[in-house]
């Protein structure tokens, strides 16, 4: 549920208890654990990146290994999720490879840290493509480490049928 303040789109604003927020969040947490197990990563990306101060805090004691926010702090394992699949002044879909990866070689000069922002809901099949691609790419290296390694697909028989 959105709640805007001072108009940002924020879950949990600071005008909603922390603890109500926390509480919320960690039960999420631990239906994910006993999902997810072994697959489940403990890292909280709050909807619009938006979270407060103390909220994260709060989190950072709980469990979570780090939090996805419009401000960073590596000190405290708060990263922004550096390079957005959506170029926003051409609207609301996958802009084009060359801009993701324009972003993508920027960040690189100056972070070895790099996460994404996928919109899963606007960036449509071109966006997916673009994504298993990349994943695809990366994993053929081995000085790239995955804090969860990506889904393998099965490669068809037929080299040709792709």
């Amino acid at each position: 549920i959105n709640h805007p303040a001072s108009g940002y789109q924020d879950e949990f604003p600071e005008s909603i208890d922390y603890h109500v927020a926390a509480d919320k969040i960690l039960k999420a947490k631990e239906a994910l654990q006993i999902d997810f197990k072994d697959q489940f990563l403990p890292v909280y990306a709050p909807p619009w990146l938006m979270i407060p101060k103390n909220l994260s805090d709060f989190l950072l004691t709980k469990g979570f290994k780090e939090i996805s926010t419009y401000n960073p702090d590596k000190e405290k394992n708060l990263w922004n999720p550096d390079v957005d699949l959506i170029n926003w002044s051409k609207g609301l879909s996958f802009d084009t490879q060359e801009y993701v990866l324009e972003r993508l070689l920027y960040k690189l000069t100056f972070t070895n840290h790099i996460g994404f922002l996928c919109h899963h809901r606007t960036i449509g099949d071109k966006g997916f493509e673009f994504i298993e691609k990349m994943l695809q790419f990366f994993d053929q290296y081995e000085n790239i480490t995955w804090y969860i390694p990506p889904v393998k697909t099965a490669q068809p028989e037929n080299n040709h049928a792709k």
